[in-house]
């Protein structure tokens, strides 16, 4: 069954990015995306939260610097604890993991169809049919549409295993399983910039 946007024309459109301790992976995915986003000014909004997040710590140093790194700008992140709140509000909910996804449709099970991990989301993402998307339409309508696509192809896709589902935590490893994560992060900050951008009808 197609899944129905529930904004006709949205004036935003907010994305959720989801782990543990708000300290590594959700960060960086909110940062690199922030960075990719920046064309569509505040037409896409982010935000990031942990299930077990401590209030206010400051992101992993060797996340910092993978950022920095990629011309993303660490300075004065600090993390938060998830709320259902935070889940209620969303239109797309990103996690690293697929204990992070359980907890946010325990949360919000009306948001079940809203939540990905971010390996899933950027399969199915690689599977949307471009041509389906609004063409000349604004990022948040693109967006609201490319989730309705997404959803759609959802059940077509062979899923992945469940332990390549989630992404790898490097909060204990090395500073190359950072590098690891960001570039993977990366990867899916730009294909969502190129599936927002809007094209010529």
């Amino acid at each position: 069954m197609t899944h129905t946007p529930r904004h006709a024309a949205p004036e935003r459109f907010r994305i959720l990015l989801v782990c543990t301790g708000n300290l590594c992976r959700s960060p960086m995915a909110e940062l690199l995306l922030r960075r990719a986003l920046r064309p569509f000014g505040d037409r896409i909004e982010l935000a990031s939260a942990g299930t077990h997040a401590t209030p206010g710590a400051a992101m992993h140093p060797l996340a910092a610097r993978a950022l920095t790194e990629r011309g993303a700008d660490p300075a004065g992140f600090r993390s938060r604890r998830l709320t259902d709140a935070d889940v209620a509000h969303a239109d797309l909910v990103l996690t690293a993991g697929r204990e992070h996804r359980a907890r946010c449709v325990e949360l919000s099970p009306v948001h079940l169809l809203r939540c990905f991990t971010v390996r899933q989301w950027h399969r199915l993402a690689g599977h949307v049919d471009t041509a389906a998307l609004p063409a000349g339409a604004d990022a948040a309508r693109r967006a609201e549409s490319l989730l309705a696509e997404a959803v759609a192809v959802r059940g077509t896709v062979p899923p992945l295993a469940p332990a390549a589902e989630s992404l790898p935590d490097p909060l204990r490893a090395s500073a190359e399983a950072f590098h690891s994560c960001a570039e993977e992060l990366a990867a899916v900050a730009d294909r969502l910039r190129a599936l927002l951008r809007p094209t010529v009808s």
